[in-house]
């Protein structure tokens, strides 16, 4: 594999970068300022929507996304839903109303939302580096409380079920599944993306091992890899959320996000970096000198991966060549 790092983008777009996406001629990103942008494979920016609030396109902390058949999903963390839009980032869709798994009572989770939204003292925490900086997001009450209240209990038709959400930390999709990553009720859940019900499955360990709060989610040809940071693990399920195996052993990478390289080896990056992983052998097999890193994304023709560094704002490049 070549040493070689290049910087394919670094801007304003790319501050505090959450995740990245292709697709065969794009890159789109997110981060945590609420931007959305799409650059084309040289680097060069096409277009971006975003900023911090809650509407059609504004958002509050943006942390992942996914590229699939014409459509990007994008997960809005700290308003707990999941938007929708179409390649030229126009907004389609959303789905999600925060609840958390211990409070059942919907009227009782809406009345403490708009409590802190009356206070408009929501905090954004952005983790850089072992620096912790609070940031006050302004919104206007009416606007927030209205679009809390429909989408909590009055929009009935709908491609997508309201989901219960805290936390969206990762989402993907295959054939006509979508499966989300919730970080602060430590779950991922499987949803039909033409079906108005409850969510298909929702699990939130195997056996008696139990899910730490969960960072991404990474889908591969033939499996699901569930990132489980404070953990240190992955877990390896089949289409149905069926366990097949866990993988140890990246340090000294605490998995957030992975993607899948070959069918053998993973990419998997976190806070303290990025290592390519053997799945053969449950070993390291080389680390990628990137701190902080919150998207991965591969392009199996061009053998090219794309690495988010959140601390240094910008999207790397870096061939991959492994025998």
């Amino acid at each position: 594999m070549s040493n070689s790092l290049d910087t394919l983008v670094k801007n304003n777009y790319t501050k505090l970068i959450n995740g990245i996406a292709l697709d065969q001629h794009c890159i789109y990103s997110v981060n945590a300022k609420g931007y959305i942008a799409k650059f084309n494979l040289s680097g060069k920016m096409l277009t971006s929507i975003g900023g911090e609030g809650y509407s059609k396109y504004l958002f509050r902390q943006l942390v992942a996304i996914t590229v699939t058949d014409g459509y990007v999903f994008v997960c809005d963390w700290h308003n707990h839903r999941v938007v929708v839009f179409n390649l030229n980032l126009i907004y389609l869709e959303e789905f999600g109303f925060y609840q958390s798994r211990y409070e059942k009572s919907k009227i009782k989770i809406v009345l403490k939302r708009y409590l802190k939204i009356l206070k408009s003292h929501e905090y954004i925490y952005n983790h850089i580096g072992d620096f912790i900086k609070k940031k006050v997001v302004k919104s206007t009450f009416v606007d927030s409380a209205r679009r809390l209240l429909y989408f909590s209990f009055f929009r009935k038709i709908s491609k997508f079920p309201n989901l219960p959400i805290d936390k969206p930390n990762g989402v993907v999709i295959t054939d006509n599944f979508l499966y989300l990553t919730q970080k602060n009720n430590k779950c991922v859940s499987k949803i039909s993306l033409f079906d108005k019900s409850t969510p298909i499955k929702t699990i939130s360990g195997f056996d008696h091992d139990m899910f730490g709060r969960l960072g991404n989610i990474c889908k591969g040809k033939q499996a699901l890899y569930i990132c489980d940071e404070p953990n240190s693990k992955i877990y390896i399920t089949d289409f149905d959320c069926n366990l097949v195996t866990v993988l140890q052993g990246f340090s000294p990478v605490d998995p957030f996000c992975c993607v899948e390289v070959t069918s053998s080896v993973l990419c998997v990056g976190g806070v303290k970096g990025c290592v390519l992983y053997s799945m053969d052998d449950s070993r390291v097999i080389q680390t990628i000198e990137v701190k902080e890193v919150h998207g991965l994304d591969y392009n199996p023709e061009t053998k090219i991966l794309y690495i988010a560094s959140r601390i240094l704002g910008e999207i790397v490049k870096q061939k991959v060549e492994i025998s």
